[in-house]
């Protein structure tokens, strides 16, 4: 038998689940997006590696709108609550402790629509290649 303790439990897991994997997601998204603001390593792979032309990496720089404060500050966040352990995690359940999900993922949709009409679609996976608009010949 299933206790409400349990249950609940259980419940805050899941939750707790979904949270992580969306700041995990989300801070690996921004790094994409914004190579010039967070350093790669050696084998990251970044946006402007789908780009063709003579410097990809400036095309990028030059399509993409500049680096949101609540993206900015969204990624310290996921830096210091999933990368390492600090003293500065919010502890509690304070409304400040809630990720606004709908809003920076919204934000992220616009950034990838930028992201989508740069792209060399011979240089996308099929999918994201469905997503690309047509070009004009």
């Amino acid at each position: 038998m299933v206790t409400s303790t349990f249950v609940a439990g259980t419940s805050d897991f899941q939750s707790n689940a979904r949270i992580e994997a969306f700041a995990n997601h989300l801070r690996n998204l921004i790094v994409f997006l914004y190579p010039d603001e967070y350093a790669l390593k050696r084998y990251d792979v970044a946006a402007h590696h789908f780009l063709s032309g003579q410097d990809p990496y400036t095309l990028w720089l030059g399509r993409r709108p500049p680096l949101s404060s609540s993206l900015r500050a969204a990624k310290a966040r996921a830096d210091k609550e999933l990368a390492h352990l600090t003293v500065q995690r919010i502890a509690g359940t304070p409304p400040s402790k809630a990720w606004p999900m709908r809003a920076l993922a919204e934000e992220l949709r616009q950034l990838f629509d930028v992201f989508i009409s740069a792209a060399d679609p011979n240089r996308l996976g099929a999918q994201a290649r469905r997503a690309v608009p047509d070009q004009p010949l």
